[in-house]
């Protein structure tokens, strides 16, 4: 992202617990200025309202890949493989198109 000059950071990832009951979609920023918290509530009151996931709420932390670049960064969780229903929900075609075009929406929301 650096060497592209790019405008965000955004990276997906699929969460997992040793607690098999453990559920829902989490959006994480590390807050270097204001821009980081914003782009993050943007993107996750997006995947939020639209999945029926449990929102586990768009939060700082000190991961590295958002800290440690120069423009607004996410780390996306869009569920646990760890829970059999959410695997089943979130290995689906429809879950990863509709969760890429809700990121899209939250960016442009970012942007307005």
């Amino acid at each position: 992202a650096e060497k592209r000059c790019s405008d965000l950071f955004i990276s997906l990832h699929i969460n997992a617990s040793v607690n098999k009951k453990a559920s829902g979609i989490s959006t994480y920023y590390f807050p270097k200025n204001s821009h980081d918290a914003r782009l993050a509530k943007c993107i996750h009151k997006q995947l939020t309202t639209n999945f029926k996931l449990p929102d586990m709420g768009a939060r700082e932390a000190n991961f590295y890949v958002i800290k440690r670049c120069s423009m607004p960064a996410v780390l996306m969780e869009l569920g646990f493989i760890s829970n059999k229903k959410e695997e089943k929900v979130i290995s689906g075609n429809w879950f990863q198109n509709k969760a890429m075009d809700l990121t899209a929406a939250g960016i442009k929301d970012y942007f307005k």
